[in-house]
């Protein structure tokens, strides 16, 4: 090897031994320095060399040591006695000889490359497999890595060492230092591969090759590959968009640390969950009985717990029985009767958001990312004076938490303090909470990416865990709380409907509450949904007391398949409000329901925001029509305040002596004068009470669901009233099914041209031949039209009212 930094030639002993010339030794004993100027070597003396070179001999004087990573080094006293060059950019040396140039070209060194991609967790060390491609078999070959400051760049560090090669392949240790994760390319260059010097003894790092793929040193960091297929898979969606796939990829691994499960972590935050018994005695309990089986179940669990931090052993005055629940799986459950404890624990009032509160402020943004907190509540702490009360005792022994476990009363209020508390700063801008679930939502991609960075920074801040396989990265669809969320849309989970569709026919009261529980989930979505559910209801609301009287007859088997028809067969699809758009509210009471529907019509098509519903009480029932009628219109605009704000209503009512009520005109009901009292804030928002014929008010009474074409503008809604339902129980009545099909239709189209703007109105009489000639005759003023008038551009027909004395003007529409 040629070495410009050795001032002389040095030869190793192990080497002149090997030529037999050590008798030629000049001897001369001591240290020389080596060019680091720290390391030191022991001279033997020097000997004279005859070096032949393509054929040419050289005469080479060089100075005997014991060891060098090279056999033999030409220093600069051999360059400068021949005048030899080195020519770097043709990789080669140029010797002056007789007026000749003699060119050497430079031996490539073995390089080693990784043969695999190579990811490396936060402070963790990776075994990695490397290919030389020179080299097949050799023992004892020594690894020299790349430079010290290539290390630093890639954020790495490799040791020098002694490798075997096999089958051109070694195995090196790499560690990371850094607290992100690491990743190497494939055919990364780590270090160059030479033969080790024969007189240096060592033992080699590894003695055969496992495998041709990375592997890592310890089981936590085996989890690497497995985050990295998971982060590939959460953004495999955006493939099409190369710039979106790689922001999504590079975030995720810059905060790959907040993804590592291979340790519990308690955050950090300055509150903890109290529990609160006031002077109340310890409450002790005997541990339940369990089998030999159950008992090795239990003691397996409370293994991993200790194991993870989650518990201690404990000598509390308290204790709480252990329960197994058998899962469909066959695995069990493991959960703690807390009951008498949080008998008397002090309830936390601190609020949680609703489910539809949460839903609809997602409306009009395109990106979401939902985020699971992997063992929630295991991340948060609990008070150190209440830590006691937590614990549970079982056959085998008493133990407590060390944070907050399931099951306590107050655990759900506390950790939504917790969340509100952490990420407060931007609730409700970007970020919801709800339980353990984290949502991020914004309107364009970019935003999206500085959200989920600050986000990511805050929890990471605060030591949070997340469990990457439950998280849902930049979509544009999510499902979030059993909904499937959109920019513009809310539909049912298609899972959770056919979770609802395999549940058989109840046989039981908790099975039948289960499955109304389970229905009247999405009854937003269903139309007329009390009505319908109205047997089952007769059957839920029986007292725990008298559930042996429960029954399931033919009556509550049609209402519950009917229920899942509707789930099938209707497209469950609700809009968002829009922004500046006027609402619809119609509504509609019978003897023992009342009901709503909000809509608005957004370019000539009707979009649905809300289905309401619910069974009268046996008061109500015997209220006069009305009333009933009135107390639909208050309790829907009353449910409905959080879509409905400040915003103008238009209600649509089949009651026709409502139509003046909002107006504060003298109404026969000293009721509905005591809700105008009680409901003075909103009545404001009514701009009109307009009378429909039950025949044509399908909307609020019965089923109704637009079915939109694309290709036309149109809107075909398909409407059946409440009383056609009572008449359609039998499945043969197709003839009425066929007319109220018809009938529906012609109300669609009438319903959809009133509800027109004033715009619409006018260009639409300009298009009618006959309106026109009114219009023109009237403008040009040839005739005298004591009947029309036009304002604001429309042309209105006066209409003598006769019992009140008076005109009213109406839109004049060509009715053909």
């Amino acid at each position: 090897m040629i070495d410009t930094g050795a001032t002389s030639s040095l030869i190793t002993m192990s080497t002149i031994i090997k030529l037999n010339c050590q008798d030629q030794i000049h001897r001369q004993t001591g240290e020389i320095t080596l060019g680091d100027s720290s390391t030191k070597i022991t001279q033997h003396g020097w000997i004279c060399l005859n070096l032949k070179i393509n054929n040419v001999n050289y005469q080479i004087r060089a100075i005997v040591v014991d060891c060098l990573t090279n056999h033999f080094i030409l220093g600069m006293d051999f360059l400068r006695k021949y005048n030899i060059e080195i020519k770097i950019s043709q990789q080669c040396l140029v010797i002056h000889y007789k007026h000749q140039y003699l060119y050497v070209k430079f031996e490539r060194p073995n390089s080693a490359r990784l043969s695999q991609q190579c990811i490396i967790l936060p402070r963790c060390k990776a075994v990695a497999n490397a290919v030389i491609p020179g080299i097949s078999n050799e023992k004892k070959m020594y690894l020299n890595v790349i430079d010290q400051r290539i290390q630093q760049h890639k954020r790495i560090r490799i040791c020098d060492g002694l490798v075997n090669v096999k089958d051109n392949n070694i195995q090196l240790i790499i560690d990371n230092p850094t607290t992100t994760i690491v990743t190497l390319p494939k055919s990364m260059v780590v270090g160059t591969v030479d033969h080790l010097p024969t007189d240096v003894y060592c033992s080699t790092l590894f003695s055969s090759i496992e495998t041709e793929e990375t592997y890592v040193t310890r089981e936590e960091e085996k989890q690497s590959m497995d985050l990295h297929k998971t982060i590939l898979t959460l953004a495999q969606h955006l493939g099409n968009s190369q710039l979106y796939y790689q922001q999504v990829i590079n975030l995720l691994k810059n905060h790959i640390i907040l993804f590592d499960t291979s340790q519990s972590r308690i955050i950090k935050t300055d509150i903890h969950h109290v529990i609160n018994t006031g002077n109340h005695s310890p409450i002790n309990a005997k541990p339940y009985f369990k089998t030999i089986e159950q008992r090795k179940n239990i003691q397996h669990e409370i293994d991993n717990m200790l194991k993870a931090g989650i518990i201690i052993p404990s000598h509390s005055p308290w204790s709480s029985p252990v329960v197994l629940l058998k899962k469909p799986n066959g695995e069990f459950r493991f959960i703690i009767d807390y009951r008498k404890l949080n008998s008397i624990t002090t309830k936390d009032c601190y609020p949680q958001p609703t489910v539809e509160e949460l839903i609809n402020r997602l409306g009009g943004h395109s990106w979401f990312t939902k985020l699971d907190l992997k063992s929630g509540y295991y991340q948060i702490p609990i008070h150190p004076a209440d830590k006691s009360k937590t614990a549970f005792i079982t056959q085998d022994g008493l133990y407590q938490f060390q944070v907050l476990p399931m099951g306590l009363m107050n655990a759900p209020p506390s950790f939504q303090r917790v969340m509100n508390n952490i990420i407060g700063y931007n609730r409700w801008d970007y970020i919801l909470v709800y339980l353990d679930d984290i949502l991020v939502f914004s309107h364009s991609f970019d935003d999206h990416m500085k959200h989920l960075q600050q986000l990511f920074n805050v929890l990471n801040t605060h030591q949070f865990t997340l469990n990457l396989a439950k998280c849902s990265i930049a979509q544009q669809s999510i499902e979030f709380l059993s909904h499937t969320i959109t920019k513009d849309s809310i539909v049912p989970s298609k899972q959770r409907i056919q979770a609802i569709l395999d549940m058989p026919q109840p046989t039981s009261l908790s099975q039948a509450n289960k499955f109304i529980g389970k229905i009247g989930w999405y009854r937003r979505f269903i139309p007329n949904f009390a009505q319908i559910a109205a047997p089952i209801h007769k059957v839920t609301n029986k007292i725990k007391q008298k559930k042996k009287e429960f029954y399931w007859s033919e009556e509550q088997i049609q209402a519950a398949n009917k229920l899942k028809r509707v789930l099938t067969e209707e497209p469950l699809v609700l809009k968002y409000p829009h922004p500046t758009a006027s609402f619809i509210l119609s509504t509609d009471a019978s003897e023992y329901a009342i009901g709503g529907t909000l809509k608005q019509i957004i370019s000539g098509q009707v979009h649905y925001n809300y289905f309401l519903s619910r069974l009268l009480t046996a008061t109500e029932r015997n209220y006069s029509t009305i009333d009933r009628e009135a107390l639909a219109i208050f309790w829907c605009m009353e449910k409905l305040q959080q879509y409905l704000g400040g915003r103008d209503v238009t209600i649509i009512s089949d009651h026709k002596p409502l139509q003046q009520f909002h107006k504060k005109i003298k109404v026969n009901s000293k009721r509905i004068e005591h809700w105008l009292i009680k409901h003075q804030e909103i009545i404001p928002q009514i701009t009109a009470v307009i009378y429909r014929k039950g025949s044509h008010h399908g909307d609020a009474d019965g089923m109704s669901r637009p079915d939109i074409d694309g290709h036309h503008n149109h809107l075909n809604v398909t409407t059946r009233s409440m009383t056609r339902i009572n008449q359609h129980q039998s499945p043969n009545n197709d003839n009425a099914k066929s007319k109220s099909t018809n009938d529906d239709k012609e109300l669609t189209l009438k319903y959809m041209t009133f509800n027109f703007s004033l715009e619409r109105i006018s260009q639409e009489q300009k298009n009618d031949p006959e309106m026109l000639r009114i219009r023109q005759q009237l403008l040009q003023k040839e005739f005298d039209k004591k009947n029309y008038v036009i304002e604001n551009d429309v042309l209105y027909k006066i209409i003598q009212l006769t019992r009140a004395h008076t005109k009213g003007f109406v839109d004049s529409i060509d009715s053909r």
